[in-house]
């Protein structure tokens, strides 16, 4: 994962970059090194281990930057960036890495050829064009869960960083979609606060764990796929994923009329006080091996036998002999000095 000094590509075509800077800034959204920290231990718990990553909304590399060492030195990485200017920062921190610059929907990739796609995905009221997907008339977040999922392979994992619109809007129709090609795992709802520090923006987001199904198999749990009834401290009800109501511990934070992002009093959920950085690393020990790897590739670590712990989905007991249970793993410190989305 060391970089390597070059000069960066593509950094004296100013116009073109500025340009591309310029139409980029709707997604230039950075994601917290705690939230990434989090992320990645829960993978790890998951039962990931290395292989194959895809990280379709680069940035400058967070996600790359902060991969654990060991699970870094066992993968390749596959990166799409949009932004020209950003890209060459991204190719010279990371020159092993493939790295593209090009939109998602204009990336040739071999279908289900990754163990892992993980990323901080662009969300907004907005669409892009691929002629797969158009009829879905997917927002851009939708079409990153659908395109993304049909990179990854059966078994293997799908971990995006969403706007709370994905699982809490009426429309279930990504959700219906995604049912039948993955497994839910389970979420996280991060409060709005969470990309204050990196990004400055108040955005309630969801860190949403999928697997994806092998041809012929089914989900073993869909109890997120509609709205159900939430009320806060305050008696106030809200229409929340029926995960989130059934699992509000999974919600680190309290539901409110506090949001800024669209309009004012926007429901959202606000901070109440207690350290982020610790909840999000319990919340990642609610796991169960999931992952499921290709020999040869993968070689994930068994586990230690005893009690078995509870899915994401805390509680979920999975049947499947192919799964094993998790062990507590204390992985390495990370470096947080790099910025990236």
């Amino acid at each position: 994962m060391a970089a390597r000094a070059r000069p960066a590509e593509g950094i004296t075509h100013a116009g073109t970059i500025t340009r591309a800077a310029r139409a980029s800034t709707l997604n230039a959204h950075y994601t917290s090194p705690t939230v990434i920290g989090s992320i990645y231990e829960a993978v790890e718990r998951l039962g990931f281990g290395g292989g194959r990553v895809l990280e379709p909304a680069l940035g400058i590399g967070h996600f790359f930057g902060l991969m654990p060492e060991n699970m870094a030195a066992r993968s390749r990485l596959t990166g799409i960036e949009l932004d020209p200017l950003t890209t060459s920062i991204a190719r010279h921190l990371y020159p092993d890495a493939d790295i593209r610059a090009q939109g998602f929907e204009s990336a040739r990739l071999v279908e289900g050829s990754f163990d892992l796609a993980i990323s901080n995905v662009p969300f907004g009221d907005y669409k892009v064009s691929d002629p797969r997907f158009d009829e879905r008339n997917f927002l851009i977040h939708d079409y990153f869960f659908a395109k993304g999922l049909e990179q990854v392979r059966p078994g293997g994992l799908l971990v995006f960083i969403t706007s709370k619109g994905t699982l809490d809007k009426v429309n279930s129709g990504l959700r219906d979609y995604l049912s039948d090609k993955a497994e839910f795992v389970g979420a996280v709802r991060l409060p709005n606060t969470a990309f204050k520090q990196n990004a400055n923006t108040d955005v309630t987001t969801d860190i949403i764990f999928l697997r994806k199904l092998a041809d012929g198999e089914r989900p073993g749990h869909s109890a997120w796929l509609k709205l159900a009834a939430h009320t806060n401290g305050q008696g106030t009800v809200f229409q929340i994923n029926e995960y989130f109501a059934a699992n509000p511990r999974m919600m680190l934070g309290t539901m409110a009329l506090a949001g800024t992002m669209y309009r004012t009093n926007d429901p959202a959920l606000i901070p109440d006080g207690r350290d982020l950085a610790l909840r999000c690393a319990k919340r990642s020990r609610h796991c169960r091996r999931v992952f499921i790897g290709k020999k040869g590739l993968m070689s994930p670590r068994e586990g230690r036998g005893g009690d078995s712990c509870a899915g994401l989905c805390e509680g979920k007991r999975v049947h499947d002999s192919r799964w094993r249970d998790c062990r507590a793993h204390r992985r390495d410190a990370y470096d947080s000095d790099h910025i990236g989305r």
